[in-house]
């Protein structure tokens, strides 16, 4: 019991951030309190009954103990809404500043998993967990000294003993309770198989083995089922046995001793009864929530490792932020020349070496595998190479402030990212205080113009959960307007028009070549249609 307790709080104090550690710390000792509140209040009925005194004392004990739980059960809930809260925070400081090279199809599955399903569990350590792991065990201590200092240290010594051993044998009849589910599972599952391969193929077993031959492999699964059950039954039944033996034991097991040791007060044997009962009563929880360690770790641990993900380094100086800012005029954003120099980034790229003055269309082209899209991502800033450097207008792409740099780089992805809303809204994400009437024209250039006047809400028609009312080229559209109302000085495209029909891109490439800025794509068809003013091969490194 001692070291999954020492478990729990360590894998609390590795796992949560330091603001998270407050919180519990004051339910815990809320909770400790509790427990020390309602072992007087057990003393002081089990007192009064010994010495046939007045039930006030027991009033008013009993009430504060009251009282007290409420207080700290209401806390609990509150410090688990908290709780939520903090690990939100935690997790969403920690995306903030991540390597967008880490968040892959697995690793988004994972965060997803953690913020819509894992942190809500979390919510139930200060009412429950802490309440079974500090509340219970405390209580029982308690209740064990106030024993030995109404009657004697020999009784507390045995209740001790007892429900010590009431607690093992409860921990031991769940364990076989919890393996018996698990092993009940398993043959449902089992069962679950053979009946569906038997409907799936059903045809072939009837014409290869007749009736009676395609129905037999069930029979048999059947059979050893029933037996399995038969056999689980009786495991099941022998831990129930064992579980309600458990929970008699300590009463017993004390009015045993007391009646070999001579004793007949009955006032004496109900003032035990009463504090050894108590005591007992949540082992069977305690030894059930023992199983639930491994559990929590799991939790703990996935937290852990997404709140300590690969970070981008942030530069501690402002020197950048303010040249960038002042990049007014044409002539000053030509300083937006890209250059890579010594680019490694095992094990796609090597030796990579290429400038890109400002205004540059520059088709990156290669086979499949061969870095294109990873190449985009170090421009980007998505990680940073292992070794070389990227540089915009001279500085190193590590020196510039991460919200600095995006401002001047605009990106369109190979899986457009739509958010639940209007079209207006997922454009305006790339020019927050762009007008109805800039949102209707660089809609125009992208060929979304039949779509807006396909609904009478305009540009404000709803394009569905995660634009689900779009289709594949709608998307890729509203991606490309987004980056293009930006106006940023570098545009990058990863195989942003693969889903559109040829004549609409067409349409939407002959406005992309008119931007004035420099323009980087990735694209498998048509290329002859873009303007192209270079190409860098990766396959063998050339221009």
């Amino acid at each position: 019991m001692f070291s999954s307790i020492h478990k729990f709080f360590r894998y609390i104090v590795i796992s949560l951030p330091p603001l998270a550690h407050k919180r519990l710390l004051v339910v815990s000792i809320g909770w400790l309190s509790v427990a020390l509140a309602e072992a007087i209040a057990y003393t002081v009925l089990s007192f009064s009954i010994l010495n046939n005194l007045s039930p006030f004392n027991v009033l008013v004990s009993a009430t504060i103990a009251v009282l007290l739980t409420v207080l700290v059960s209401r806390q609990g809930y509150l410090t688990g809404v908290r709780l939520a809260g903090d690990l939100y925070q935690g997790l969403g400081t920690a995306l903030a500043s991540a390597k967008l090279s880490w968040l892959n199809q697995a690793n988004r599955t994972k965060v997803a998993s953690m913020a819509g399903k894992s942190i809500p569990q979390f919510m139930s350590i200060p009412a429950h967990q802490l309440q079974m792991f500090i509340h219970s065990p405390s209580l029982a201590l308690f209740l064990i000294v106030s024993l030995g200092w109404l009657t004697e240290k020999t009784v507390a010594i045995w209740a001790f003993g007892l429900l010590f051993f009431s607690f093992a044998l409860q921990w031991y009849g769940q364990f076989l309770l919890l393996r018996v589910d698990k092993n009940r599972n398993q043959l449902e599952l089992l069962t679950n198989q053979s009946i569906l391969n038997f409907v799936e193929h059903i045809e072939l077993l009837r014409t290869s083995k007749g009736i009676d031959g395609a129905v037999q492999p069930l029979k048999n699964e059947w059979l050893r089922q029933s037996d399995s059950f038969s056999r689980i039954n009786s495991i099941a039944a022998l831990a129930t046995g064992i579980s309600l033996f458990a929970s008699v034991l300590p009463t017993a097991g004390l009015i045993g001793y007391l009646w070999f040791a001579g004793v007949r007060i009955e006032t004496q044997i109900l003032a035990i009864i009463v504090l050894i009962t108590r005591a007992a009563a949540p082992l069977e929880q305690l030894a059930t929530a023992t199983f639930s360690i491994n559990d929590i770790k799991h939790l703990f641990s996935e937290y852990s490792q997404l709140y300590y993900i690969p970070s981008l380094n942030e530069p501690d100086n402002t020197v950048v932020s303010h040249t960038l800012s002042t990049y007014q005029t044409l002539e000053d954003r030509k300083k937006f020349e890209i250059t890579i120099h010594q680019v490694n980034h095992s094990p796609i790229l090597s030796n990579i070496n290429l400038i890109i003055p400002y205004q540059t269309h520059l088709q990156i082209t290669g086979k499949s595998g061969s870095g294109k899209s990873t190449l985009l991502e170090l421009i980007l800033r998505f990680d940073d190479p292992k070794e070389g450097y990227i540089c915009l207008g001279g500085i190193r792409l590590s020196e510039f402030p991460y919200d600095e740099l995006v401002k001047h780089i605009a990106y369109v992805p190979q899986e457009p990212i739509i958010f639940t809303g209007t079209l207006a809204e997922n454009i305006r994400i790339g020019k927050p205080q762009a007008t109805d009437e800039e949102i209707e024209n660089v809609a125009k250039q992208v060929a979304l113009t039949d779509l807006i006047q396909r609904s009478p809400d305009g540009i404000y028609y709803h394009v569905g959960r995660q634009g689900t009312a779009l289709s594949g080229g709608e998307r890729q559209r509203v991606a490309l307007a987004r980056a293009i109302i930006k106006n940023a000085p570098i545009l990058i495209i990863d195989e942003g028009t693969s889903a559109l029909d040829e004549g609409t891109e067409v349409e939407v490439v002959k406005n992309i070549n008119k931007l004035n800025s420099t323009v980087i794509f990735v694209t498998h068809r048509l290329s002859d249609i873009w303007k192209t003013d270079k190409i860098y091969d990766l396959s063998n490194r050339t221009i």
